[in-house]
């Protein structure tokens, strides 16, 4: 999975979960990127992946977990429910600590009107938020949209103007990446499945 780098918000000052306004100039902001760009670029990073399985085969998903300097640095979640959904999730850490999360969720159908039954075509959707988290604390959050062809999808989110988004999905967003920084402990997997899993 590859990762792009956080996306440039809205010029416009931005509405945080406590109503407050943020810039993308915000000095928390660029130290969060700064971050983000540390782990990406680092080449000594060790990968281990667990996967599971949902209860009564609703489901499956995979766990990789990016280590080094003996801490997670970065941990991604790709997760697919029994139907056409699915959702992927990068995470960033700072000692031990969020600081940024990507969201991917979408979803796709078969489109009747391109493809033969030889060849089928395929549409899919996808919604993309990405949160910056300081302290503990979502200070801005963004998302983006895109639907189409399935093998054009990645380019049309690309081309998808971020917009302002109310920070309200970020709670679970955080449980999922605090869940994930625990590694994969039974007990751990457990809570993954409960909350990935619905």
């Amino acid at each position: 999975m590859e990762s792009p780098a956080p996306a440039a918000a809205p010029q416009a000052a931005t509405d945080t979960a406590d109503g407050s306004k943020v810039s993308v100039d915000d000095p928390r902001i660029q130290k969060i990127r700064a971050r983000y760009q540390d782990i990406q670029a680092r080449k000594d990073l060790t990968r281990s992946e667990l996967r599971f399985e949902c209860a009564g085969g609703e489901g499956r998903g995979e766990l990789r977990l990016y280590q080094a300097d003996g801490a997670i640095q970065k941990a991604e979640i790709a997760a697919a429910d029994a139907g056409h959904g699915e959702s992927t999730y990068q995470f960033y850490y700072d000692q031990g600590q969020l600081v940024f999360a990507l969201h991917d969720d979408g979803s796709w159908a078969f489109d009747g009107t391109r493809g033969t039954p030889d060849k089928p075509a395929t549409t899919s959707s996808v919604t993309q938020r990405r949160y910056y988290v300081h302290e503990g604390e979502p200070v801005l959050c963004i998302k983006k949209h895109a639907k189409g062809p399935t093998e054009k999808l990645g380019p049309l989110l690309e081309q998808a103007p971020n917009r302002p988004d109310d920070c309200s999905r970020a709670k679970k967003t955080q449980q999922i990446a605090s869940a994930a920084l625990a590694g994969a402990k039974p007990k751990t997997m457990d809570e993954l499945k409960k909350l990935l899993c619905n």
